[in-house]
């Protein structure tokens, strides 16, 4: 039952956004106030209450994996990174925190003994299920609150861009979730579901999510043993129609770029100073992860971006289709564009899959 709880909370604690009009951004807009602290802290809080009940209620080995304990190396190496940047320089990222909080908030699992992992492997796929319901509710909330009320999402600007981001209020997290679930969604055979989630994903206008379900597509499509070379050759031919469709729909496309520029640009300006060591230089940030994970820590990011990297390939082509794989596929993409652990829940769900990933609960 605590796990319900705890993936509960996990998918509808930022509703808040959405319910009492709380900014998430560095920008304000008009009708929104900035996120209290308590807001803020809250999930940290709670989701380490709910773990810690978990545990002592669990049995522990004293046996951990390897690749848990190199993970962990490394996430080490973060943050004593970030806190020699906030003695020495004054600045610290507290996005790279909050990841990390979470990371040792999973820790413990690597030590679970097998019934522990037995009933988190049982309540996995109907928590899933649950969740994908809820967030489809949430974002129909939205959508027939703007429609009825003219309640205008934080991200959406009327007549310019309008974007669904569901009670989260967030349209690059949802689309990240909901092009997950479009992948649990076909694994379960729920067609309906998957349309549903594909429609939503179209109406956040996140470039990121768009990707991703092109991402998507191709997992599905290329990763399989049968008939490979003429399934790379049907791809190749609906890259094609999509190119077609682009330029079909250039100026719909054209208007999408003008109301997102400043954000492409963003992303696309690189302004940051590289050492060869850390902390000859305060913590770094920038949208894309992984290049700002390679100025901070290099040169202990090396191995580190190296294993992300072969993993993403292996995962893409050469082992069988699962969740878990998918979420990482999904980490690795948007890391090359956005900061993926910065955005909660999908950081703390993702860490969760990892560390039962390393200890053989496969779904």
């Amino acid at each position: 039952m605590l796990w319900y709880i705890l993936f509960g909370v996990t998918i509808a604690y930022n509703f808040h956004r959405y319910i009492f009009k709380y900014s998430h951004g560095a920008y304000p807009k008009e009708g929104y106030q900035q996120t209290p602290l308590i807001w803020q802290a809250g999930k940290f809080v709670i989701v380490a209450g709910l773990l810690g009940v978990i545990y002592l209620r669990s049995r522990f080995v004293n046996r951990v994996p390897v690749s848990l304990l190199f993970l962990y190396g490394f996430l080490c190496i973060v943050l004593m990174t970030n806190i020699g940047s906030a003695l020495l320089y004054g600045q610290l990222l507290t996005d790279e925190i909050e990841y990390l909080i979470f990371a040792a908030c999973v820790l413990p699992i690597g030590f679970l003994n097998k019934e522990g992992l037995d009933t988190i492997e049982s309540t996995i796929d109907p928590a899933l299920n649950a969740m994908q319901y809820v967030l489809i509710a949430s974002n129909w909330i939205v959508i027939f609150n703007y429609f009825a009320f003219r309640i205008i999402p934080f991200h959406a600007y009327e007549g310019i861009l309008l974007r669904f981001g569901g009670l989260w209020d967030d349209p690059n997290a949802l689309a990240i979730i909901s092009v997950f679930f479009v992948g649990y969604a076909l694994l379960k055979k729920q067609y309906i579901l998957v349309a549903i989630h594909v429609i939503h994903v179209v109406m956040t206008i996140s470039l990121n999510g768009y990707l991703l379900l092109f991402t998507l597509v191709a997992y599905f499509f290329l990763n399989t043993n049968k008939n490979k070379a003429l399934k790379i050759i049907l791809f190749a031919g609906f890259i094609g129609l999509l190119i077609l469709l682009a330029i079909a729909n250039l100026d719909f496309i054209l208007r999408v770029y003008e109301a997102k520029q400043e954000s492409i640009e963003q992303h696309a300006t690189i302004d940051l100073n590289f050492k060869l060591l850390p902390l000859l230089q305060p913590v770094q940030f920038h949208e894309t992860w992984l290049l700002s994970l390679n100025i901070n820590y290099f040169p202990f990011s090396v191995p580190v971006t190296i294993a992300v990297l072969v993993l993403f390939v292996r995962f893409f082509l050469f082992s069988p289709k699962s969740l878990q794989r998918l979420l990482f596929i999904l980490f690795f993409v948007t890391n090359l564009f956005l900061p993926f652990l910065y955005m909660f829940p999908v950081n703390f769900i993702a860490l969760l899959f990892l560390v039962l990933y390393t200890k053989g609960v496969r779904f």
